[in-house]
């Protein structure tokens, strides 16, 4: 299974989707705050969609991570 993961997808494709994951995650947090200050800085309202933002964030910082140590146990190490 790793193997055939490993012939499919790359360390750049992880870096892209963590990238696009974690830009998704800022770009919609941005969006809350601004919808926040036109409001006033009043109670939150959107309080759902900022735990969305937050996870989003998360998640593709994991998933970048988790493409560099894929590709690090992918290493071939050679004997000499």
């Amino acid at each position: 299974w790793f193997a055939r993961l490993r012939s499919r997808v790359r360390l750049e494709h992880g870096l892209l989707l963590g990238g696009a994951i974690v830009a998704s995650g800022c770009v919609l947090g941005a969006v809350i705050v601004a919808q926040w200050a036109s409001g006033g800085f009043g109670a939150l309202a959107e309080d759902n969609l900022a735990v969305v933002a937050a996870t989003l964030i998360v998640v593709g910082i994991q998933v970048f991570f988790a493409s560099f140590l894929v590709s690090i146990l992918g290493l071939r190490r050679r004997r000499g």
